[in-house]
Order: structure tokens, then sequence, then C-alpha cells
């Protein structure tokens, strides 16, 4: 899986604290999802689009 939520971030002008706040969320855990280093539940993975305004499918792509 590609997970394109730094490149999003970044795009939209928001931090990662903005996120783990806005998903109620430790600055830690957003980023451990980032670098890819834990799963995420899709309970999460819908909180994270919800907050960017985005479909999952927007977030996290098939690797080519």
């Amino acid at each position: 899986m590609k997970n394109r939520l730094i490149e999003i971030l970044k795009e939209k002008g928001k931090s990662q604290g903005w996120l783990a706040y806005e998903c109620r969320m430790n600055v830690t855990e957003i980023n451990k999802i980032i670098r890819k280093e834990t799963n995420i539940g899709i309970e999460t993975a819908f909180k994270i689009a919800k907050a960017l305004n985005l479909s999952i499918e927007e977030i996290w792509t098939e690797e080519e």
C-alpha cells in the first residue's frame, strides 16, 4: 500500500499535530502511520479520511 498522507498534509497546508487533534490521536501515532511503522484499522483510516475530507482510496492506494 502506498501512503500519500504526508503529501496530502503538505498540499493542504496542515501539520501532523493538526491531524492528530482532529482525529483525537497523538502525534506519535500519526507519525508512525505516515512512516508505515504500524498497521491501522479501518476505523482509524476513516477518521483520518474524514478529517482530511477525502476518501480512504485517495490516501492509501495500491503500490505500482
